[in-house]
């Protein structure tokens, strides 16, 4: 379902947006480090990702345990910017650990990450501890059998923590909005203990150890990956389609050491051997670019060791549109199909709009500081706009402030606003089109930011304000911040888009905010204020805001008596920069914590004639309609779909 973000979906099967193509897909498998660069047109890719397997122990006279598959991520639809280059990394499978020359594991390597587009897949878990090693033995290295999925663990109970074999890739949807998968480690079985254990796979998690193991466990199951990148034909991954398989468990001699069952998705065999029933050394690795983890190497009653097994290499595979295909709205289809014109024949016409980008305002701390600047103020006429296409909008956060018990708030608790961008796969009007975030307020021991608009300075020093149009564009897109204007006057106000902060008028009384802008064509409100200065003292006065949402500087007068916090904070949507806040400990003033404001969120506005042709098939933000405009709104990150 796609998402509607405050826009209006249609009803019935008549959805958002329909990204669809005309031709096969294009599916590249990278194997190796390096970059991928997408095709022209592209803005949409399946992606799947597969870290590094773990590795084993190397053993002499013990039970050993599988390496962990690699962890997974596989996602149907991230963002991209077409004709593009991006970085890859391919996690390494984890190495084998040396030939143990006594009765004691030597413990090899996780597997690495593989990364790309923003995603991350861990490397898979290393194999730890042994049948007989000491507590403190298991214990200095217990987390290390941890990763994307979790390696097999061996080790008496008492010795064995739960965090041992963990799985730690985030599980789908994920922490930060990845489909991961990954599972945990098998263990040794508490009622008889000496059992070879199998790694966790993407698919499936590692078994438990048995003895006497007559019958060895494969590893946890690989993914399957079909669903998104096919099965037909096969080049890319295991014919089974699955990967980041676990390492197999090792037999034992009881009466005979079988090698483990095949393993699904790339892991490696766990092999055993012993004076009764020898085998072929150790384990086998995991399958190169499967991120399958290693088999288990076991040998007990025999006299000399073994190295350990290493885990399979990572992948990333990703899934392009055919560069000829289109962003194609169900109800153009629908429309087209009625026509008889799809798809040669376009329903939506080339057309242009004006664009306004306002980015987030800076916060601002207390301790008679500055006050935060504007988020920078862009506006572009006649952006051209192809029908087929679909635009990326991100509008930027305010700056952020912390509450603080101190005298005085460390300008480090207090951020910048957030850069807000229209088309943000491109540069330049008529492509990417940005404005940058406005700088965050200071105490008096530094200079305010710089940003769209910059941020104030406070009192009891010399530094300037932050400096506006950061960087330089053309018109300006803010103003500078002010800074004291003596060293013991109070603080300066943040820069607005539509004019400079202003200095303390008489010591006491914070600097009002530069004033906000409407300068775009057609638009009557004011946006892009800069946040107040602090007053000083009970006598003082807060630094006015900047018309356009800055927020009101801060002053303390007689207890209870505060302006509310949410004053001090920019206006949302607006890009409007914070209000400063005047030290604890003035006469009648509380004792804290407190805070400085908030920055304002910004937007992005999107206008064109109400007679475009194929207006109604157009979605992005909440639109607004009149007789001769129509208007996208976008208050929050979106795609602006412009179907043909």
């Amino acid at each position: 379902m796609p998402s509607n973000k405050g826009g209006s979906l249609n009803g019935g099967i008549i959805g958002k947006s329909n990204k669809s193509s005309f031709g096969k897909d294009k599916i590249t498998a990278v194997n190796a480090t390096g970059t991928f660069t997408t095709q022209p047109g592209t803005q949409v890719v399946a992606t799947m990702l597969a870290g590094g397997g773990g590795g084993t122990l190397g053993v002499r006279n013990m039970s050993g345990a599988g390496g962990g598959g690699g962890g997974v991520v596989l996602h149907p639809g991230t963002n991209v910017c077409g004709a593009t280059s991006y970085p890859v990394v391919i996690g390494a499978g984890g190495t084998g650990g040396p030939a143990s020359g006594s009765p004691v594991a030597n413990f090899g390597t996780v597997g690495g990450n593989t990364t790309a587009f923003g995603l991350t897949a861990l490397g898979g878990g290393k194999a730890v501890c042994g049948s007989m090693p000491t507590a403190s033995q298991c214990a200095a290295d217990e987390n290390s059998g941890s990763g994307g999925s979790g390696a097999g663990v061996l080790g008496p109970a008492p010795n064995v923590s739960p965090t041992m074999g963990a799985a730690r890739q985030p599980l789908q949807p994920g922490d930060s909005g990845t489909f991961g998968f990954g599972n945990r480690g098998g263990g040794e079985d508490d009622n008889a203990p000496g059992g070879a254990a199998s790694g966790g796979g993407a698919g499936g998690a590692g078994t438990r150890g048995v003895s006497p193991p007559t019958t060895p466990d494969a590893g946890g199951a690989g993914l399957d990956i079909q669903p998104v990148f096919g099965c037909s034909p096969q080049p890319f991954y295991t014919a089974s389609g699955l990967i980041a398989g676990g390492g197999g468990a090792g037999g034992r001699s009881y009466p005979c050491s079988p090698n483990s069952p095949t393993p699904t998705g790339g892991g490696g065999i766990g092999q055993g051997m012993s004076s009764g029933s020898p085998r072929p050394g150790g384990g086998t690795n995991g399958t190169a670019n499967t991120g399958g983890g290693a088999g288990a190497v076991t040998s007990t009653d025999i006299p000399f060791p073994l190295a350990g097994s290493s885990g399979g290499s990572g992948q990333f595979l990703v899934k392009e549109l055919n560069k000829a295909s289109g962003v194609w709205s169900m109800q153009s289809q629908f429309a087209a199909r009625k026509l008889n014109a799809w798809p040669s024949n376009p329903v939506v016409s080339p057309f242009n709009i004006n664009v306004l980008v306002i980015a987030g305002g800076g916060a601002a701390p207390y301790g008679q500081a500055g006050g935060g600047g504007a988020g920078g103020y862009r506006f572009c006429t006649s952006y051209a706009i192809t029908p087929g296409s679909s635009f990326k909008v991100t509008v930027g956060a305010g700056g952020t402030t912390t509450a603080y018990p101190g005298c005085a708030q460390p300008d480090a608790n207090t951020t910048s606003g957030n850069v807000s961008s229209f088309n943000t796969c491109a540069v330049g009007c008529g492509a990417k089109f940005e404005s940058a975030g406005g700088g965050a307020g200071r105490g008096p021991a530094a200079v305010g930011k710089a940003g769209g608009s910059g941020g104030g300075t406070g009192n009891h020093g010399s530094n300037p304000g932050g400096v506006g149009n950061t960087p330089s564009t053309s018109p300006p897109q803010g103003n500078a911040g002010a800074g004291p204007g003596s060293p013991d006057a109070s603080g300066g106000g943040g820069g607005g888009a539509g004019g400079a902060g202003s200095t303390s008028p008489n010591g006491s009384v914070g600097g009002a905010g530069g004033a906000g802008s409407n300068s775009w064509p057609g638009d009557s409100t004011l946006r892009a204020g800069g946040g107040g200065g602090a007053g000083a003292g009970p006598s003082g006065g807060p630094g006015p805001a900047g018309p356009g949402g800055g927020g009101k500087g801060f002053r303390y007068q007689n207890p209870g008596s505060t302006n509310p916090a949410s004053d001090q904070d920019g206006g949302t949507n607006l890009g409007g920069g914070g209000g400063a806040g005047q030290n604890i400990g003035a006469s009648g003033a509380p004792s804290g914590p407190l805070r400085g404001g908030n920055g304002g969120s910004g937007v992005v506005i999107l206008t064109y004639p109400a007679a475009t042709t194929g207006a109604p098939l157009i979605t992005g933000g909440t639109k607004t309609s009149s007789p001769s405009l129509i208007t996208h709104t976008f208050n929050s990150t979106d795609d602006f779909v412009v179907p043909f």
